[in-house]
């Protein structure tokens, strides 16, 4: 078994996460140097500095220059950039060069310089060098650029019209919870009797947009299970349920919902596996980004494991076999959700520690597939009062959300308006959405 080590809050190989492109691609951004004065920030450098800011932190920036200052620049036509890193801070200089690296990289339709090409990147100066059109070269400006890099945008990438912008969307992550296959998280739950309730989202009806009111019984004999899942697993746009009992066996109950009597989605589970008893949490979503929902796993070591869906080539069409390690300390927090918040299709990993604060972990499998969680973003505090969390697309926007109960039964909505909120931070305010769930587990929640 292959193991690949890794600090929880490792910055090194950070990239922003990254749409999967078709292979059609604009050519070069031509060369459109400063010709009047409009320094208003253009959209196109005001969310490319956003996108790197929800990697890499908020970092000093700057976009526009007075018109009076000396010289020629875009900042004066509100299409360039200057964002600092410093060269002479490790850290720093390896996220100056990650971005670098992920702009300039060839794409697995090979190609090359992918990334600022779909932005409509004019030149990158950085460390007294520049690059235009696939080429570096000396920078013998005033500037040596090693406290920030700059980027210039030519007028297409500037105004949003380049391929970064424009290309369909890729397909929702539709892998947490929807057991209906309707595009918006449902709620499976389960009492300590073993009863299994269904929760169907009907928030586009619903008064006050209120996703979750009555459940219905749908199944007995839970109460037994450690872990129970809600995720999709055949790739089929259904949730699966699955459940591990305390001996450390998997079963998988195929969604049915649309053949079996009464709409009930769980009749008979199989065992898929067996061994699971020695992890402290299971966590089911999409991380492969191939429609189909993994598992991640924290042991009693607190090692974070992968277990990626291979249904289609294990024998049986078991999909969890092979495991490997990806990340070590996760004991540092109290509660691990695992949803895609950032609407790319492909699972990231949520972490609140004891003080409250949640650090999310963007999915980079992309560009590190043995390290997908590679570093993390404070994004918020006061979550440490809530007894269960779950991450899960409960708007139908392709971004999940977060549910949390607290001890009084109260279940809280945290839409996810990383679009909107201030410094692209996905989770501000919570509204109440229902009481009454003590007594309740829900499934895939933390």
């Amino acid at each position: 078994m292959a193991v690949t080590q890794l600090v929880v809050a490792s910055p090194a190989s950070a990239a922003p996460p990254t749409p999967d492109f078709g292979p059609s691609i604009e050519g070069y951004a031509p060369n459109q140097i400063q010709t009047t004065c409009d320094p208003v920030a253009k959209p196109g450098v005001v969310e490319f500095r956003d996108l790197l800011n929800r990697t890499y932190g908020t970092h000093t920036t700057g976009i526009v220059r007075a018109c009076d200052s000396g010289g020629t620049s875009e900042h004066k036509e509100g299409r360039a950039l200057d964002y600092h890193f410093n060269v002479n801070i490790p850290a720093q200089a390896a996220a100056a060069d990650d971005v670098i690296n992920w702009l300039l990289a060839t794409d697995r339709h090979g190609n090359v310089n992918a990334l600022a090409r779909r932005f409509g990147i004019m030149y990158i100066i950085w460390n007294r060098r520049i690059w235009q059109a696939g080429s570096w070269s000396a920078y013998t400006g005033a500037s040596p650029h090693t406290d920030h890099i700059h980027f210039s945008f030519g007028w297409p990438g500037a105004r949003k019209q380049t391929s970064w912008w424009t290309a369909p969307p890729p397909p929702r992550d539709r892998s947490v919870s929807d057991v209906t296959g309707d595009g918006f998280a449902d709620v499976l739950a389960y009492r300590a009797s073993g009863e299994l309730l269904q929760y169907s989202n009907n928030i586009l009806i619903n008064p006050g947009g209120v996703p979750y009111t009555g459940g219905r019984p749908i199944g007995e004999g839970w109460g037994g299970f450690k872990h129970v899942l809600a995720a999709d697993v055949t790739g089929d746009g259904f949730a699966e349920a699955i459940a591990v009992n305390a001996e450390g066996k998997m079963f998988q109950y195929d969604n049915n919902i649309l053949v079996n009597p009464g709409g009930v989605p769980y009749t008979g589970g199989r065992e898929i596996g067996h061994g699971w008893q020695g992890f402290k949490r299971l966590l089911a979503a999409d991380v492969s980004g191939d429609g189909s929902a993994d598992i991640l796993g924290i042991s009693g070591e607190n090692d974070l494991w992968y277990y990626p869906n291979n249904r289609g080539s294990n024998p049986g069409g078991v999909p969890f076999m092979g495991g490997r390690k990806i990340g070590e300390g996760w004991d540092r927090f109290t509660k691990v959700l695992l949803g895609d918040v950032t609407g790319d299709r492909y699972a990231d990993v949520l972490g609140v520690e004891p003080n409250g604060h949640m650090f999310m972990f963007p999915n980079n499998i992309g560009v590190s597939p043995d390290r997908p969680y590679g570093y993390s973003v404070d994004i918020g505090q006061g979550w440490g009062g809530f007894v269960s969390l779950l991450a899960a697309d409960v708007s139908g926007d392709g971004s999940a959300d977060v549910l949390g109960v607290d001890p009084d039964g109260q279940m809280r909505y945290y839409p996810n308006n990383s679009g909107s909120n201030p410094g692209g931070l996905p989770f501000t305010g919570g509204l109440v959405v229902g009481v009454g769930w003590q007594g309740l587990t829900i499934a895939s929640s933390s």
